[in-house]
């Protein structure tokens, strides 16, 4: 194991202290005596207390402690009952998707999978051949697809492409299909899938280009049935692509929501420079009031959910990312370790997996 780099070490304290400072108004010293009690007492690193909102002055820091867990801690718990081999049920979406797909869960359509060892595949998982991909791209109904990493997460490498004439337009850019698929296959396997849209009830919730999920935790002791654990749902920014909270500082916000019905009982909002989030009642841009409004298709979310950690047995523990659309509920992805968003039920949350 290498030595640290304290240089960065004390560069990113610097950073992480004046940006403290112009938000709080804390003194510098102070944040940096709070991160290394953080670091010390419950092995936060310096940019996750940031990101939890740990070092705001105006929380305990044995509160902090109590509701809240560092990110290392949290994957022990979930790894402790989520054995290796039963993980990578989740860890290949390409995988994973033929997995739902054989117990009837309802997924995005799958168009195509491009890279990787075995090549490009149609839908189906046979090889696409020369030239397949384009024969098949230009073919298919979709007008909107999602291309992305096979493996991954946060929404790292995922992009929205939208069809223009015979190629597909995103970021500002155009390209041919021979030219997306060189795009992305010297970074592994990427599976294209066609783009979701959201119910028009979660459209009249937040206003936003993105597909926006709810990520549903759920459980499961022994050989007991799964049950959901909680619930939040990702309101994404108006122009955003994704839906990823991203410590906050994407402009999304997060919404949690009573397991039982789907009703919005808390909202949280991003503070400026991602120093964690605060509670609100009301819709930052609309004003209007948040509390109370209900999700669709909660029942058809829950059962999906539910399904799904049935089918991903022996895994203990994982957080469901589900679209609820106007045909209902669809399962994007499955996570055997979940994140926590900053909250303080976090901490009680994970603690639960230790009654599993």
């Amino acid at each position: 194991m290498g030595l640290p780099d304290l240089g960065h070490q004390a560069r990113e304290l610097r950073e992480v202290a004046t940006a403290v400072a112009e938000v709080h108004g804390t003194p510098p010293a102070r944040t940096v005596a709070r991160a290394l009690a953080l670091r010390v007492a419950g092995g936060f690193p310096v940019r996750e207390s940031m990101s939890q909102g740990l070092l705001d002055p105006e929380l305990p820091i044995g509160r902090a402690l109590r509701v809240r867990v560092s990110k290392r801690r949290r994957i022990r718990a979930q790894d402790r009952v989520n054995p290796p081999e039963a993980r990578r049920l989740l860890d290949d979406k390409v995988a994973f998707a033929r997995l739902a797909r054989k117990h009837g869960l309802p997924v995005p359509r799958m168009i195509a999978v491009l890279g990787g060892p075995e090549g490009d595949q149609g839908p189906d998982g046979l090889p696409l051949g020369e030239g397949g991909w384009s024969a098949l791209i230009a073919a298919d109904p979709a007008q909107v697809i999602v291309v992305k990493p096979a493996r991954g997460g946060h929404g790292h490498g995922v992009r929205v492409l939208r069809r223009e004439g015979g190629g597909w337009a995103g970021g500002g850019s155009e390209m041919s299909p021979d030219a997306l698929r060189a795009s992305v296959v010297g970074d592994g396997r990427h599976v294209v899938q066609e783009r979701l849209t959201d119910h028009p009830a979660l459209q009249a919730i937040n206003r936003s280009d993105a597909l926006q999920t709810v990520r549903v935790v759920t459980m499961r002791s022994g050989d007991d049935e799964p049950f959901v654990a909680a619930a939040n749902v990702r309101l994404a920014a108006r122009d955003a692509v994704i839906d990823n909270f991203g410590g906050g500082l994407r402009g999304g916000m997060v919404a949690f929501a009573d397991p039982r019905t789907g009703t919005i009982s808390e909202l949280l909002i991003p503070r400026a420079g991602g120093l964690g989030a605060v509670a609100a009642e009301r819709h930052p841009v609309t004003g209007e009031q948040m509390i109370g409004r209900v999700l669709p298709v909660w029942e058809d979310v829950l059962s999906v959910a539910v399904r799904a950690a049935a089918a991903v047995a022996p895994l203990r523990t994982a957080g469901w990312d589900i679209a609820m659309t106007s045909a209902g509920a669809v399962l994007i992805e499955g996570n055997a370790r979940w994140e926590t968003p900053p909250h303080p039920s976090s901490a009680s949350l994970v603690r639960r997996l230790g009654y599993l």
